[in-house]
């Protein structure tokens, strides 16, 4: 190996704050997103969260879904939440109460539930 390739790489250090949040909050900015860029003294509510552990800000999504479905009535505004919450695996406890929510409407289990009961049966 070449001794020089490894003195460099050595002293390469990436730093995801500086380049890959950072770079990515800047971008959003130029796009007029608005950024909430936390420091380590952060707290769930100061990014419209009850905890950490909340991949959504579900507050701010239904204000938004709102304003961009004037036509939406709180019900259905409920309803895409829980469809979009449920896709993060963060949101474990939103996900659950909806894929049992909707297996309560429709009497089904979703695909993953399916697909991992079969696996269970042949030992898979």
């Amino acid at each position: 190996m070449n001794s020089n390739f490894t003195s460099q790489a050595t002293y390469l250090r990436i730093d995801e704050r500086n380049n890959v949040e950072n770079p990515l909050l800047d971008q959003l900015d130029g796009l007029s997103w608005e950024v909430i860029d936390l420091d380590s003294k952060q707290r769930p509510g100061d990014s419209f969260r009850e905890s950490f552990t909340e991949v959504v800000m579900l507050k701010v999504l239904r204000a938004q879904l709102k304003i961009i479905n004037e036509w939406l009535e709180d019900d259905q505004v409920e309803e895409v939440v829980k469809q979009i919450a449920a896709s993060f695996p963060g949101s474990g406890l939103i996900a659950k109460k909806a894929r049992l929510e909707l297996e309560a409407k429709t009497g089904k289990k979703s695909l993953q539930e399916r697909i991992f009961y079969r696996r269970r049966q042949s030992g898979n």
